[in-house]
């Protein structure tokens, strides 16, 4: 009975012990932050301004036909390339913080709709891209642009 209650209190400790090892290396390093806010805050700052430039700035020629700024393609081209890389972060992500987080259920609520709205934001991207015509695009573009601002909010409220 006394070797049983020993090797459980070893046990315990032990499960302790990767317990906190598991919850330290959740913490995302000083560079991996970097990276990450900086993919974040360029991804952001080039879906508002591309957001800005097709929604207030356009101009309207005599014949009542609008142009958008000369700048919003050139935007919409950074945009899809910085979501490139925003991928690669967000994929860097999965097999160490992600998966010791879920493990030691931390903030799993604000990770999920994080996962589902990145997720979101690829199918409406992609949609908007490949399959959103005249008749759809507006439609493709609300669900991408309330997904993008929710991902703001989403983001903010994960890390506080």
């Amino acid at each position: 009975m006394l070797a049983c209650l020993k090797f459980e209190f070893l046990y315990n400790s032990d499960m302790q012990k990767v317990y906190a090892l598991i919850a330290e290396k959740i913490r995302l390093s000083t560079r991996h932050k970097w990276v990450l806010y900086s993919v974040f805050l360029a991804l952001a700052v080039s879906g508002l301004v591309w957001q800005l430039l097709t929604s207030v700035m356009y101009t309207v020629d005599e014949f009542d036909m609008v142009t958008p700024h000369p700048w919003a393609f050139s935007v919409m081209q950074i945009h899809a390339a910085v979501a490139l890389v925003w991928l690669l972060v967000v994929g860097g992500l999965l097999n160490t913080h992600i998966k010791r987080a879920w493990f030691l259920r931390k903030n799993r609520l604000t990770g999920v709709v994080l996962l589902a709205l990145n997720a979101a934001l690829l199918l409406t991207g992609f949609g908007l891209y490949y399959w959103a015509n005249d008749d759809t695009r507006a439609l493709w573009s609300g669900f991408h642009w309330w997904a993008g601002l929710l991902v703001i909010l989403m983001i903010v409220l994960h890390v506080a």
